[in-house]
């Protein structure tokens, strides 16, 4: 009789601290969004010291990019791709594509990086088909 209790309090204790808890928000879509908000923060922080062109994200994990003297730091975590958008990082619940916007027209008196860029999209593709009726766009 004791096993059983034992085996059953066991039992319990699993069920009610691994699976999600009902009325529980999902914290899949709250990392989604911090994501997206990383990227653009860190994009707008390195346009407002690069003549307001946008870069890649190597550049913004490097910080390297710009050309000129002064290198200021990095302005995504670097391992920021690894964590987000490496293929076998969907353990966030969504998948992450960055798309490149068109080359700055070259003009004489800027120096910009070679990566330089007018603009950018960042996607999150839900996995979950419980997360796919959440739509939002930034």
């Amino acid at each position: 009789m004791v096993r059983r209790v034992g085996a059953a309090a066991v039992l319990l204790l699993a069920a009610i601290l691994w699976p999600p808890r009902v009325g529980e928000p999902d914290r899949a879509e709250a990392v989604a969004i911090a994501v997206v908000r990383a990227i653009i923060s860190g994009e707008l922080a390195h346009a407002s010291l690069n003549e307001g062109y946008f870069d890649t994200l190597q550049c913004l994990e490097s910080g390297s990019c710009a050309p000129g003297p002064p290198h200021h730091g990095a302005f995504l975590a670097r391992d920021f791709q690894e964590r987000y958008f490496a293929p076998t990082s969907g353990q966030h619940g969504y998948r992450f594509e960055f798309h490149d916007g068109p080359k700055p027209v070259p003009q004489r008196d800027r120096r910009v990086s070679p990566s330089a860029m007018t603009s950018f999209a960042v996607v999150a593709i839900p996995l979950s088909p419980q997360l796919q009726h959440f739509q939002h766009a930034t």
